[in-house]
C-alpha cells in the first residue's frame, strides 16, 4: 500500500470550510515538561501564524504562509517495507518544508504549495518516510508539488477549480502540524492525497457541496468522483460527509506500488465539536474494492475504521492532542494469495514481515504533548499500536510475528 493522506488546502477559501478545522496544534517538549503535560491530560495540534499578505491593487491580493519540522523517532519491534528493508530502531530527519503561495481575491485565484514533505503514518512497518522529492522513486505523486490548482470564482457562493487538488476524503490534513498528533491514522493512509482534476464548490446558507473528478491515487486514469458536504452547526461545529467512487478500472501498470485503494470505492463523516478548550473530531468510514474479474479480485475485499481525535487547550503555550482509531479488515481464507494482493489495506501492496497483511486488525493510540510560542513549537508524540488476527509474518518485528510497536517522536518545527 502507498503512504497516502487525506488533505485540503489548509489556507484556501474551500478548505477552510470543506476540512478539519484548524485548531492551536504544534508541538511537545522535553522530558520534565513532558511529564508535567502528562499529567495534566490529552495533546494538540497547532496554531500557525495569519498567512502573510500582499495587496497589489489591480493584481490582486496575494498570501505567502509555510513551515518547516524535523524530528527524532525512536520505536521497538521496527520491520522493514517497500520503502526501506533496511529497519532502525532510531531514526531523524527533516519532515516538511514548505511553501503555500495564494492569490484570493479576484475572478482567477490559484494556490501553489510545494517542497519537502512526508505522511508519516501510525502503525506502519517502518519510519522511512517517502518524500516529496522527486528524486524518491517509490513516492506516489514523485513530484515536489503537493498542491497547485487555479481557481475561477465568479461569486462568493460557487468556484471551479483545476489541476493537483486536495481530495476531499477524510478528516485528517496532511501535513503533521495540522494535526493534533505527528502520525496520521490508517484511515488517512488508506484515502487519497492529492489527485488530478477539476472541481466546483457550492456554497448555501451553512451548507457547502464539493464535486470532484479526478485520476484518484495519481494513476493517470481519470475515472475518479469524489464528493464532500459540509453543514456548520454554528461558528465552530460541523458535520462532514464524503465519498468517492471508481466508474472505471484502472490498469495497475498506471499505479506506482499495485495497491488495491486504487479501484475502491469509498463512503465516511464524522463531526467536529468544542466544548469551551476541548475540540472532538470522530470519523468513520468505509472502503471495500468490490469482486471484478478485470481487476483480479476473486472477493470483494472491505475494511472499515473509524478515529476520534481530541485537543486541549491549557493556555497559550500548552496544549494536549491525543487519537483513538481502529480499522478491521477482512480476507479470504480459501485465498491467501489473492488476498494479499487485493486485500493487504494497510500493506502498501508488500509482502513479508511488517506488512500487516489482509484480514488484520489495527488498534491505535497517540498522546501528544504541545508547547508552542509564536511560531516556533516543539511536541512530543507517544504512540502506540496493536494488531491482532494477522497472519503469521505479516506483524511487527524483524520476523514479522510481533503484534504491538511503540514510538516515540520529538518533533521541532517553524511556521511562518
Amino acid at each position: 500500500m502507498l503512504i497516502q493522506k487525506a488533505v485540503r488546502g489548509t489556507n484556501t477559501n474551500q478548505g477552510a470550510m470543506m476540512k478539519i478545522k484548524l485548531t492551536k496544534i504544534v508541538t511537545a517538549a522535553c522530558s520534565g515538561l513532558v511529564l508535567a503535560a502528562l499529567a495534566a491530560g490529552p495533546a494538540f495540534a497547532m496554531n500557525g501564524p495569519a498567512p502573510t499578505k500582499y495587496n497589489l491593487g489591480s493584481l490582486g491580493e496575494y498570501s505567502i504562509s509555510g513551515g518547516v519540522d524535523g524530528y527524532g523517532a525512536a520505536y521497538t519491534n521496527s520491520t522493514g517495507n517497500l520503502f526501506n528493508q533496511n529497519p532502525q530502531n532510531v531514526s531523524a530527519g527533516l519532515a516538511n518544508a514548505l511553501i503555500n503561495i495564494q492569490k484570493t481575491s479576484g475572478l482567477v485565484q490559484f494556490t501553489f504549495e510545494a517542497g519537502e514533505y512526508t505522511f508519516p503514518i501510525l502503525g506502519s512497518k517502518a519510519f522511512g518516510y517517502p518524500t516529496g522529492s522527486p528524486q524518491n522513486g517509490y513516492n506516489f505523486l514523485g513530484t515536489p508539488v503537493l498542491q497547485g490548482y487555479v481557481t475561477l470564482a465568479p461569486s462568493k457562493n460557487f468556484t471551479i477549480s483545476a489541476g493537483i487538488i486536495p481530495t476531499v476524503e477524510g478528516m485528517e490534513q496532511a501535513q503533521d502540524w495540522n494535526n493534533f498528533n505527528f502520525f496520521l491514522s490508517q484511515l488517512a493512509n488508506m484515502e487519497i492525497t492529492s489527485e488530478r482534476g477539476i472541481e466546483a464548490t457550492l456554497t448555501h446558507g451553512p451548507a457547502s457541496l464539493t464535486v470532484q473528478f479526478d485520476d484518484g491515487y495519481f494513476s493517470k486514469r481519470f475515472n475518479n468522483v469524489q464528493a464532500a458536504l459540509t453543514y456548520n452547526l454554528n461558528s465552530s461545529d460541523y458535520i462532514y460527509l464524503y465519498g468517492s467512487d471508481t466508474i472505471g478500472t484502472t490498469d495497475f501498470t498506471n499505479v506506482t506500488n499495485g495497491f488495491p485503494e486504487v479501484n475502491s470505492n469509498m463512503i465516511g463523516g464524522g463531526v467536529s465539536s468544542t466544548f469551551g478548550k476541548l475540540t472532538v473530531i470522530p470519523y468513520v468510514q468505509y472502503q471495500w474494492l468490490p469482486k471484478s474479474a478485470r481487476v483480479g479480485n476473486v472477493k470483494t475485499y472491505s475494511n472499515i475504521a473509524f478515529a476520534v481525535s481530541t485537543d486541549y487547550q491549557f493556555n497559550k503555550l500548552w496544549s494536549l492532542g491525543s487519537q483513538v482509531s481502529y480499522v478491521s479488515t477482512n480476507t479470504d481464507k480459501q485465498n491467501i494469495a489473492n488476498a494479499i494482493a487485493f486485500g493487504n489495506w494497510m500493506g502498501y501492496g508488500a509482502t513479508g514481515p511488517g506488512a500487516i497483511g489482509p484480514g488484520a486488525s489495527m488498534l491505535g493510540l497517540q498522546l501528544t504533548p504541545t508547547w508552542q510560542y509564536k511560531q516556533l513549537f516543539v511536541r512530543t508524540t507517544f504512540a502506540y499500536s496493536h494488531l491482532s488476527s494477522y497472519l503469521p509474518g505479516f506483524g511487527y518485528g524483524t520476523s514479522g510475528n510481533k503484534s504491538g510497536m511503540f514510538a516515540g517522536v520529538l518533533e521541532a518545527g517553524f511556521l511562518f
